[in-house]
């Protein structure tokens, strides 16, 4: 298979990893019309020009490397680089573990001169080498040509048309705006992917239960997974990866569809919201910050999920795991913001924690059972004592709870000292600790005893005054999808200075110049119609800075220019 991928078909992955300005809503590239829906991936580009510039501008930060891929395919005679490509995958019956066969359909604007060019002659069907490979090259009309990597590839698909409209009912329309904000993109066809899946699953499951034929509850457990993943195969019908290039970054995308009227489905409908909640958390330089709308199906779903396998797992070790009412909370955010003290203050020292919830007073006492349920618990090479006082202090106007945990570490065990180290590298050197406050329609929670960080804390939950506010969120959540039920953004700053100062810590310091401001790495979740639509947007200035440290580390992360 690698020779096959590196030669036969290299044409068609160099372009996979391309982009090009955007495809209209529900209109894939006429490219995919001429794809066998049979295929188990396709991928698709809209204009390879296009995608060729987006190379050139991603080289441009630094990140260098394509040169190989883009030559490759600008040298050859006969290509209209105007035009939209595919590339088809058929699993046989050995799935994964066989060879697939492999096709691409790629625009000319004359076949003669692109056949002639790679040495084939004749009408039909003509072998030529590409690379010291054999492929099967074929005239389909409309200005297409079909690469097969055996004969009878390119013969039985030379005739397909019309396949857009089945591959566009396969992603859906999730799928569809993954593919609106990809350059470039891969279809998948998890109903042609299922028997393949399946099996590989199975034998995952039988592998855990072999694992712990003699624990109680693990058998439950696995019955579980077993059934989730039975009705994923089921429900799901087709998927997304997508890149995209533009001027302010790079769009990664990833979308799911689900049978209509299917259970999956189900879960995977209505109004979300989370970019709401992040208003109510403090507007303070962060490592990273979250916002959930935990009111959707799915979400509920989710909880009910893992609070079951939770259980399962409890009883399996023996131990009683306390139920939670998951319902009072309707969402949460959550800021791990930057220590004033650098790294060694504590990387959780900053943050807070705002749960949104109709009846604050229960989720109050729910944690506060909680607290009480872990007052004294024996682990192997150490113990674990939590405390929790209910008024404990006064601040901005409320009456606040305190919670602690404290840790002792057997200190016979010889990393003792490491995991002393990490410990105060987590919590700071006040140790895990922090305030509880209840609050109208809504708790916050810190994760340090400290008195200014709960007093910006509740006064962003009660008004509302916080981190959605930033515009530098809000420029970052425009490259998100709408209708999100789960956000999350990485303080590329913070997190630059947090890595640099360990960097610096074992001898390795990295020398770049950060832009002012760097603005956010931005990822967010939406659901709707039956589908699932993941985006992760990264800046240039990201990019660029990406570049300084290749530069400075070259040949760490294993190359871009290793042969494919």
């Amino acid at each position: 298979m690698y020779a096959r991928m590196t030669g036969t078909l290299r044409l068609t992955l160099m372009t996979g990893v391309l982009a090009v300005p955007g495809v209209a809503l529900a209109d894939l590239p006429p490219a995919l019309d001429r794809v066998t829906t049979e295929a188990a991936l396709v991928v698709g580009v809209s204009n390879i020009n296009d995608v060729l510039a987006g190379i050139e501008a991603l080289e441009a930060t630094g990140l260098e490397g394509f040169s190989d891929m883009t030559d490759t395919i600008k040298e050859l005679e006969g290509v209209n680089l105007d035009g939209s490509l595919a590339m088809g995958m058929l699993l046989g019956d050995e799935g994964f573990e066989g060879e697939p066969d492999m096709f691409v359909i790629l625009p000319v604007l004359d076949y003669g001169v692109f056949r002639d060019g790679l040495g084939g002659q004749g009408a039909g069907v003509v072998e030529v080498f590409i690379e010291g490979e054999a492929v099967y090259l074929a005239d389909i009309g409309g200005g297409f040509c079909i690469i097969g990597s055996t004969v009878e590839i390119a013969e039985r698909y030379a005739d397909v048309r019309g396949s857009a409209d089945e591959l566009e009912a396969m992603i859906g329309p999730t799928g569809l705006k993954a593919v609106d904000q990809s350059d470039v993109f891969v279809l998948v066809n998890l109903q042609a992917l299922r028997p393949f899946l399946e099996e590989e699953f199975s034998e995952k499951m039988d592998g855990m239960e072999m694992m712990g034929p003699e624990m109680a509850g693990m058998g439950l457990m696995i019955d579980m997974y077993r059934v989730l993943g039975e009705r994923l195969f089921e429900d799901g019908r087709g998927a997304v990866l997508g890149v995209g290039f533009g001027q302010d970054g790079l769009t990664f995308s990833a979308a799911a569809q689900f049978a209509e009227g299917s259970r999956s489905a189900a879960l995977l409908s209505g109004k979300s919201d989370s970019s709401s909640l992040l208003a109510h958390i403090p507007d303070v330089p962060f490592f990273m910050a979250l916002a959930a709308d935990t009111s959707t199906e799915l979400f509920k779903a989710a909880n009910e999920f893992g609070m079951e396998i939770n259980r399962l797992q409890g009883e399996a070790l023996g131990v009683e795991v306390p139920e939670y009412d998951m319902s009072l909370i309707e969402g949460y955010a959550l800021v791990m913001g930057s220590p004033p003290g650098g790294l060694m203050g504590g990387i959780l020292s900053a943050s807070t924690v705002y749960m949104a919830s109709s009846s604050p007073g229960e989720l109050v006492d729910q944690y506060r059972q909680m607290f009480d349920q872990f007052e004294t618990i024996e682990m192997p090479m150490m113990s674990m004592g939590a405390t929790y006082t209910e008024d404990a202090a006064s601040v901005a106007g409320h009456s606040v709870d305190t919670w602690s945990m404290d840790f002792q570490f057997d200190q016979n065990n010889p990393a003792v000292i490491q995991m002393q180290f990490v410990m105060s590298l987590i919590a700071g050197p006040g140790g895990f600790g922090g305030f509880i406050a209840e609050l109208d329609r809504s708790m916050v929670m810190t994760m340090s005893l400290n008195p200014r960080l709960m007093e910006s804390a509740i006064e962003a939950a009660e008004h509302g005054v916080g981190l959605g506010n930033n515009p530098m969120i809000l420029a970052a959540a425009e490259h998100l999808p709408a209708n999100r039920a789960l956000e999350m953004y990485v303080g590329v700053e913070e997190m630059f200075v947090m890595f640099g100062a360990v960097a610096a810590m074992m001898q390795m310091p990295m020398q770049v110049d950060l832009p002012e401001p760097v603005p956010h790495i931005a990822m967010g979740l939406s659901i709707g119609r039956g589908g699932a639509l993941g985006m992760v947007f990264v800046p240039r200035e990201v990019l660029e800075v990406a570049g300084q440290l290749a530069d400075q580390f070259p040949g760490q992360g294993g190359g871009m220019e290793s042969d494919f």
